[in-house]
Parts: C-alpha cells; structure tokens; sequence
C-alpha cells in the first residue's frame, strides 16, 4: 500500500520526465484517481487507502490539493509494479488535456453516484466511496491491453510482488 502523496509526487516527477513540462493540479488529481482506479481494476487492491472527494470536476484528494504547491523532487518509496502501474496511467492518460479528464472522471459510476444528491454547481466534499470503484471492476475489457482486467494478475506473474 503506498501513501497518496507518494504516488502524486512520482507522477508529478514521472509526469515531467515523459512530457517535458510541470503538471497542472487538475491533471495530477485525475491520474491519482485514475491510479487507484487503475490498480483495484487489474490486481483488486487499492493503491491507497486516502479517500478522495467528489468534487464538481471531478476526483480530488485534499491532500495532494494542500501540497502540490510545495511538492519537491525527491526520491519517493513505491513497489516496482505500482510504478509500472501509473507509468501505464500517465502514458495512457497524461497525454489528454485537463478538460478531457475531467470529462473521463464524469463518466465514472463512482463519481456519479457520490454525487447523486448534489447540483451541478455544488462543490462536494462527498467521499467517493472505494466499492462503487470496485463494483465496477467486474469484467472490464481493456483494449490497450487486449485482456479482461481480471486476468491481469495472471498476466504479470511473479512482478507483483515486488
């Protein structure tokens, strides 16, 4: 399990490595969410256990939000496969502009129902609700991976326990 500042400062780091800028907010705290999500999809295990709220555009943890100003280079401690994990996220997603992932986050059941109550303006500090993430998890086909996300962990054998 990895601590969510953690993973929000290895994809800002890993972020500017591959795309040769800095990461806005609003695109770390959509690959943070996607990571989660990403991870209870292919190994059924959260990446973390910090919740993240279900704001008016889209996911955000209040944690990496108070950091991200101050956030510094400097070696993170994260298992070899969760780095392979959202290294496949920020290539899969990191490429979309801040509005797309917005737009991606919208679509998600989890968002969606955490906001079930609310208005469209409403900011919420809803939770999104870790189950509603892996309520979605059943049968999920991954056309970047050709596979169900199930047969991941199969897939990868021995380098998830690293």
């Amino acid at each position: 399990m990895e601590k969510i500042i953690e993973v929000a400062r290895y994809i800002k780091v890993k972020f500017e490595e591959i795309y040769g800028k800095e990461i806005d907010e609003i695109r770390l705290q959509k690959l943070v969410y996607f990571s989660q999500r990403e991870s209870i999809l292919y190994t059924g295990k959260v990446l973390f256990l910090d919740a993240m709220k279900a704001w008016r555009y889209g996911p955000v943890s209040i944690k990496v939000r108070k950091e991200y100003r101050n956030m510094v280079r400097k070696k993170v401690n994260i298992k070899t496969f969760n780095k392979y994990l959202i290294n496949n996220v920020i290539q899969k997603y990191g490429h979309y502009s801040a509005g797309r992932l917005i737009n991606l986050t919208h679509r998600e059941k989890a968002w969606k129902y955490s906001r079930k109550n609310l208005s469209k303006d409403d900011r919420g500090f809803q939770n999104i609700h870790i189950s509603l993430i892996f309520d979605e998890k059943e049968r999920v086909y991954d056309t970047y991976w050709d596979m169900y996300c199930d047969e991941f962990k199969d897939f990868i054998g021995d380098i998830y326990d690293r």
